[in-house]
């Protein structure tokens, strides 16, 4: 997927599809991404040790700048 392929989706949305095959499934399936610019700035908290040995996912936040 290049990055000028993204159309305009509305309310300041950019939209683009494509397809995946993973490992194990019979067919490829149909993605759409969507993406927007943040206008504050995004955080992210990194799990403790015994969080990832529990495959927590990656914590997002939000903060006012």
């Amino acid at each position: 997927m290049r990055d000028n392929d993204w159309q305009k989706a509305g309310a300041g949305w950019q939209g683009k599809w494509g397809a995946v095959w993973l490992r194990g499934w019979s067919r490829q399936r149909r993605v759409v991404l969507l993406r927007r610019r943040l206008n504050q700035l995004l955080l992210t908290e990194r799990p403790t040790m015994a969080d990832a040995a529990a495959a927590a996912p990656l914590r997002l936040g939000l903060c006012r700048v």
